[in-house]
């Protein structure tokens, strides 16, 4: 996701506790990146341009960081110009209940979007970037199975024992 943002000309800020992922991260071209078991995530942020920051992807699939996530979208300004309203993209899997403050969703009129698969528009838009070089798939942490793997996979997805899997279609 990362790196379709940044293909697509977002300034993306990369955010994990896991010093591998964050590894990872850079290697994609994140330049912006922040350990959360080390830094206060929000005053980095703030300190890179939270103003800026119209879209937040969660992907990590812990309904608890939610509530974190959320609180880095940019404020809505009281008066006009009114930039469009900031999104909250719902990307991992999460195996339980969201819970989320209502407060700061409402009073920064947050858009909150759910992915849960990709449709064909996004399959070709994938493939063009991937033509195009404006992605790096070797970065990915991905782990290979063959399509009669899938319900295997998905479960070591659901519990945390793959980061992304890629299927092999014959």
């Amino acid at each position: 996701a990362a790196q379709c943002a940044r293909a697509y000309g977002a300034r993306v800020i990369g955010v994990d506790t896991n010093p591998q992922r964050l590894k990872l991260a850079a290697a994609a071209g994140i330049e912006f990146l922040v350990d959360a078991s080390e830094e206060n995530v929000k005053a980095k942020v703030d300190e890179y341009g939270n103003a800026n920051v119209s879209v937040v992807i969660d992907a990590t699939g812990i309904a608890s960081e939610l509530k974190n996530s959320a609180r880095l979208v940019r404020p809505m300004p009281w008066s006009p110009p009114y930039p469009p309203s900031p999104r909250l993209v719902i990307l991992g899997s999460y195996t339980d209940p969201i819970v989320m403050d209502y407060d700061p969703l409402f009073m920064n009129e947050v858009d909150i979007l759910f992915s849960r698969d990709t449709r064909p528009e996004d399959i070709r838009d994938m493939l063009n970037l991937l033509k195009e070089k404006r992605v790096n798939p070797n970065v990915l942490d991905a782990t290979c199975y063959d399509a009669s793997e899938a319900p295997q996979a998905y479960g070591e997805l659901v519990e945390k024992k793959r980061m992304q899997l890629v299927f092999k279609w014959d």
